[in-house]
């Protein structure tokens, strides 16, 4: 199945989400840049996709805390990730 990642990344201060070349943003926060993540998502993904969303976790490594399914509940990947 072909994936659609959403990736909430820090630049210069400041949170954004990147879509594939396409970054949304700035926001105040991760927990808010993840929670625009999942809306974007939901919204603008591609709906022939799943979609994955992404966080540096507090080392910086990128971890998983969603995954969207057209017409499918959504699983919680992560405990800590923001709420929906």
């Amino acid at each position: 199945m072909r994936t659609n990642w959403f990736i909430v990344i820090e630049s210069n201060g400041a949170w954004w989400v990147d879509n594939e070349g396409h970054n949304f943003g700035p926001f105040p926060n991760r927990g808010v840049a993840a929670v625009e993540a999942v809306h974007y998502a939901r919204t603008l993904g591609d709906q022939s996709r799943r979609a994955q969303i992404f966080w540096p976790d507090d080392s910086g490594k990128m971890k998983l805390i969603r995954e969207l399914y057209q017409g499918a509940p959504e699983p919680v990947v992560d405990d800590a990730a923001p709420p929906h």
